[in-house]
């Protein structure tokens, strides 16, 4: 019981910074991505089996911030030395990582390089891209962020629900025994009937209802595939939870592994359906 109370609360606080963070602004949205960021850096080379080595620490984290942070540079006026600090920090990042490979004694130092080149790309892309569907449209596309974290978060109560009370089937047994395909189509269904509901209620921009259908089908397909992709790499290493951050729920990469593969495809989607 004690434990459910734990896990509850600091959930709650979880949804509370995000919601905070979208609504507050793109300067409290780029810092939450930021911190997103950093903490997954250093959780996914703990995951990974990369060695913690200061400097190759600090060239993939500001290689992947450089990332991050890039869009706000390029689309906020007055930041352009933001725009050519990230233009510069990440290639500089990035050739300072493969260039300490060289230095390195061991027999797995390309494994080593290739593992914190994987990071960069897995925890960085889907910030720029946040980013940049936040930044894009700033009457329509930071509602369209704040659904998109609601439908992740409604796919996961769904396909909760739905696959402890009729789960027979397993979706991918030997990454995430625990998740069926019940659960799976249950997450889906949730996911496009609040969709269809937010064109009737939420719809401020008058965006077509195939839009909101397609989010709602994307962000559930997607959102499950990111929580599988790090249940392959946690047992490829043999690891339980990235991490200990958040009471009752494990590390920050085991709360936004679904974000990491939902921010491109919800990009993807607003460029093709809407032309941003």
């Amino acid at each position: 019981m004690k434990n459910v109370i734990v896990r509850s609360i600091s959930g709650l606080i979880y949804i509370a910074i995000i919601v905070a963070a979208i609504l507050g602004g793109w300067r409290w949205f780029a810092l939450l991505t930021s911190v997103f960021t950093l903490l997954a850096i250093f959780e996914y080379r703990k995951v990974a089996g990369i060695r913690p080595e200061p400097i190759t620490l600090l060239a993939d984290e500001i290689a992947a911030l450089a990332l991050c942070l890039l869009p706000v540079g390029l689309m906020v006026g007055g930041h352009t030395w933001l725009a050519y600090a990230c233009c510069a920090a990440a290639p500089m990042g990035f050739l300072a990582r493969l260039t300490s490979a060289l230095f390195d004694k061991g027999e797995n130092a390309f494994d080593q390089t290739a593992r914190s080149a994987l990071g960069v790309v897995y925890a960085g892309l889907p910030m720029l891209c946040l980013n940049t569907l936040y930044l894009t449209n700033p009457a329509v596309t930071p509602g369209i962020v704040l659904m998109m974290f609601v439908l992740i978060w409604l796919n996961d109560t769904g396909a909760f629900c739905f696959g402890t009370l009729l789960g027979k089937h397993r979706l991918c047994e030997r990454l995430s025994p625990k998740k069926s395909w019940e659960g799976f189509w249950g997450g889906m269904a949730c996911c496009v009937l609040f969709g269809v509901a937010a064109f009737f209620t939420l719809n401020d921009a008058g965006l077509p209802l195939g839009f909101w259908i397609s989010l709602g089908a994307a962000v559930s397909l997607f959102a499950t595939w990111g929580d599988l992709f790090e249940s392959l790499m946690k047992r490829s290493m043999h690891v339980k939870d990235s991490g200990h951050l958040i009471p009752g729920h494990g590390g920050i990469l085991d709360r936004i592994d679904s974000l990491l593969f939902c921010a491109p495809a919800t990009m993807l989607i607003v460029i093709i359906a809407l032309g941003m």
